[in-house]
């Protein structure tokens, strides 16, 4: 997988409060330069490609955007390429989607002028707004992104609101002991039990590894077809250049469907899940039970952003895509008074019970109905990818209409909400997990490895 590079950026706030601001500080922390698009000229457009990456028709169309709003609030999108999908693109009448370079580690960093506002995707941050609400509490955010620190973290500010979360290297087994496992979660979690791995993206109904799931034999199908397996995987990879670590394993859940052209090596057989099984519990301490929710009557994503839920039609369907008015007319006015609920219990049973410097963690929360008029949060997905927000007609008309038009009015109004700097949520994760006994240098590894080069001492531009 091809590691995007991740770039911190900071809030101006005067010298007599912090050590360094603005470009100063990204320059002394980063040792990357800042470079000005500007508006006069494009004389410069191919040296600052050179540097940031960003293509120069791509400059073209930001610098468009800001001289057509005249000194008024204009919204950039920041995409990689196989996160486009044309269907939408006519969608964004009131934002500039660009798109950048998989994988291009810039040597700069872009400035936009006038009065910007960027939507960054997790991890794309090589380009700065003047005001970036994605990038608030980011580092927490990427802390959270593990889903037994997410866990932690949701229990601790809002008990029960999601299910019970523990990590499967608490549980001392021994790793070739699976059977032993199953037996342990099945008396910990007598109504059923989930198992995920602890940085899973793309799981699916299909493929989750439950208690109904046939550990043994799955751990057999892979072992039986394990060199295959590994050749395939780096046959799709090396096919897929650029692809994100959602679109291979997209793939590689292809080798368990019957009748799929890549099950065909496998005889039938279920190698994925197995392969997903041995590296649960290979790395234990990367792996989560969770207690299952008996009955999901719908699930719905909640886009949350800058403390509120974004609500405005964002409020989608998890699984079945982007809701029609088809869809809402069929007993509208339960699923409409339903929306209503739940946006109402993301709202004041989770997001209120947060610190207001915590609660600024852009999110799209898995919300399931279990019962009339009872919700449970499944995932927060933290860091500002909910993809509903990129490939759904209503979630793009939503944050286009709060980012212009409510973006400044809402942090003037709530300025906890811009957040913690570096150092300071660092000694949040950091409280948070002596509270719980967590071993982060073992959890966080390569999040670890970042903190020892020293954390920044400025905010973000918000």
């Amino acid at each position: 997988m091809i590691k995007l590079l991740l770039i911190l950026v900071i809030f101006y706030i005067p010298k007599s409060v912090f050590a360094c601001v603005d470009s100063t500080c990204l320059s002394e922390n980063l040792n990357l330069p800042i470079l000005d698009l500007s508006l006069d000229s494009e004389s410069k457009d191919f040296e600052i490609s050179e540097k940031t990456k960003i293509p120069v028709n791509e400059l073209k169309k930001i610098r468009e955007a800001a001289i057509k709003a005249k000194g008024s609030s204009y919204v950039v999108r920041v995409w990689y390429p196989d996160a486009i999908n044309k269907r939408y693109k006519k969608y964004y009448r009131k934002s500039t989607p660009i798109t950048l370079v998989n994988g291009a580690k810039p040597e700069a960093i872009l400035r936009l002028p006038g009065e910007s506002i960027v939507h960054h995707r997790r991890d794309v941050d090589g380009i700065i707004g003047k005001y970036n609400p994605f990038l608030i509490n980011q580092d927490l955010g990427q802390y959270m992104v593990n889903k037994y620190f997410e866990a932690l973290f949701v229990t601790k500010y809002a008990p029960d609101t999601m299910p019970e979360t523990l990590l499967i290297s608490d549980l001392n087994f021994e790793i070739n002991s699976p059977l032993v496992l199953k037996k342990l979660l099945d008396k910990k979690f007598p109504r059923g039990w989930v198992l995920k791995r602890a940085y899973d993206t793309a799981t699916t109904k299909s493929f989750l590894i439950t208690e109904k799931t046939d550990i043994k034999a799955a751990l057999q199908d892979f072992n039986d077809y394990k060199e295959i397996f590994y050749q395939e995987r780096d046959r799709i990879i090396n096919e897929n250049p650029g692809a994100n670590t959602d679109t291979i394993t997209r793939l590689l859940k292809n080798f368990d469907k019957p009748g799929h052209h890549s099950n065909k090596l496998f005889r039938g057989a279920k190698p994925f899940l197995g392969f997903r099984v041995a590296m649960m519990l290979k790395k234990p301490y990367w792996t989560i039970a969770q207690e299952k929710i008996p009955q999901i009557i719908r699930e719905y994503r909640v886009e949350v952003l800058g403390g509120k839920v974004l609500g405005s039609g964002s409020t989608v369907y998890r699984y079945q895509g982007t809701p029609t008015e088809s869809d809402f007319d069929e007993n509208s006015l339960l699923i409409r008074d339903e929306v209503s609920e739940i946006e109402k219990f993301v709202q004041e049973q989770f997001l209120d019970k947060i610190p207001e410097k915590l609660r600024g963690i852009p999110m799209g929360l898995d919300i399931a109905v279990v019962e009339p008029g009872i919700f449970k949060i499944i995932e927060t997905n933290p860091g500002g990818n909910s993809g509903f927000l990129v490939h759904s007609v209503r979630g793009v008309k939503a944050l286009d209409k709060f980012l212009l038009n409510s973006w400044k009015e809402h942090i003037n109004a709530n300025p906890g909400i811009i957040g913690l700097d570096k150092r300071e949520q660092l000694q949040i994760t950091d409280s948070l997990a002596k509270e719980f006994n967590l071993d982060l240098d073992q959890t966080h590894a390569h999040l670890r490895a970042k903190k020892a080069r020293g954390p920044l001492i400025c905010k973000k531009i918000i």
